[in-house]
């Protein structure tokens, strides 16, 4: 069976140049709002916390500040919209859908693909301290500013401790208004507003948000698998800022297949997608490398991929070598998160002499930097043991 109309998504991490005001959003998300209220039927919000619902304008003492301050700059769309909230049990990531039924079990997945995904993010140990710290509605202090140290602190993005904003959307029209309320505070999102109408979904940077429409058109769509794959995003930017294209997919598809044992959500993909795909990557990674002994995998074919394109072939390798360090370097991996992050900051930052600076959005990390960093930071034959694992259907531990 084949999807009867395209997917289509789109994500934002980084200011987009020659970004211009719409000077018609404004009326234009109004009128949508408006017609999406009925006069007289508002009501006011309720947020699942901790095995309970509570008023918004009542939350719990121990809901901190700066994550009522972030539930506050929503309340009024739920308020109008007819939404439902749902936070984390860290405060960590705040929820908001109009399916009032889903929001105990969206909160459970959301506290199970946050598992998996800082498993990766800091290590098998240091996940099980913060599962533990989170379910006692806690959460590790952050401490210690971060580096390069040769850098300006003011140019090192740090969006440790912000709380994460998901979305389930159900039309286009909340999709505008979410997108034209972002917009007011951050300009580049404006340039997106633009194709609005034909995008399926969001996932931002600056500031951490995300969001998914659930359209009828779709079929086999999986609402868990728009939820599991933005939230594995969210959490790797919130705690490495920007991070290569490849990178963010290898992260969010492991995360998303752990669960599902399969792949629904696609961003940037515009071709049909074929039923059996959901679950048959594993086979067809072990398929593209299965005559390939002696030619390991090579750079060009998982990290030399352009951010916000879908290429599926880079996309099965960049799910795969994710699958290979977070099951055999699982220690190691939040390292490479790290060293990428600092190469990318010295590339992108200019210093000059009177201690000035000044980003440059367009620098690229080159390939062959990043497979040295996996290298360094795992084994010198990285290349030919993940490819071995490959040819085994992810079922070979390296000697």
């Amino acid at each position: 069976m084949l999807l009867a109309a395209p997917l289509l998504f789109f994500t934002a991490t980084l200011a987009a140049p020659g970004a211009k005001p719409h000077d018609t959003l404004a009326a234009a998300d109004a009128k949508a709002a408006a017609a999406l209220t009925p006069p007289g039927t508002l009501r006011t919000p309720t947020i699942f916390f901790q095995g309970r619902n509570h008023r918004v304008d009542k939350l719990p003492e121990e809901v901190r500040p700066s994550v009522a301050e972030t539930i506050g700059v929503w309340t009024s769309f739920a308020e109008e919209e007819d939404f439902s909230l749902a936070l984390s049990d860290d405060q960590g990531i705040l929820f908001l859908s109009e399916d009032k039924a889903q929001m105990k079990k969206r909160l459970e997945l959301i506290h199970e693909a946050q598992g998996i995904t800082e498993t990766m993010l800091y290590g098998p140990d240091e996940a099980k301290t913060r599962m533990k710290l989170r379910s006692k509605g806690s959460v590790p202090e952050i401490t210690g500013s971060r580096g390069p140290a040769e850098l300006p602190p003011e140019a090192i993005p740090d969006h440790r401790g912000e709380t994460i904003t998901i979305f389930e959307l159900k039309s286009r029209a909340h999709v505008r208004i979410v997108l034209a309320k972002l917009a007011s505070q951050q300009e580049y999102i404006k340039s997106w507003l633009a194709d609005a109408e034909s995008q399926t979904g969001f996932t931002f940077e600056t500031p951490l948000i995300g969001g998914w429409i659930e359209t009828p058109e779709q079929e086999e769509f999986d609402p868990r698998s728009e939820l599991i794959n933005r939230t594995a995003q969210l959490l790797l930017l919130r705690e490495f800022g920007s991070m290569p294209w490849w990178l963010r997919m290898g992260v969010a598809w492991n995360v998303e297949h752990e669960i599902l044992d399969g792949l629904w959500c696609f961003p940037f993909r515009a071709e049909f997608i074929f039923t059996t795909e959901h679950t048959s990557w594993p086979n067809e990674v072990q398929n593209m490398f299965e005559d390939r002994d002696d030619y390991p995998v090579q750079a060009e074919e998982f990290i030399d991929w352009p951010l916000h394109t879908y290429d599926g072939k880079k996309g099965r390798v960049a799910f795969g070598m994710i699958r290979f360090l977070a099951e055999h370097h699982p220690d190691e991996l939040p390292e490479v998160f790290e060293q990428i992050r600092v190469a990318l900051l010295n590339g992108q930052v200019e210093v000059g002499g009177d201690g000035g600076w000044k980003r440059n959005v367009d620098f690229k990390l080159d390939a062959e930097t990043q497979l040295q960093i996996l290298i360094d930071a795992t084994r010198d034959d990285l290349q030919t043991q993940a490819t071995t694992y490959f040819r085994k259907k992810f079922r070979y531990k390296p000697r």
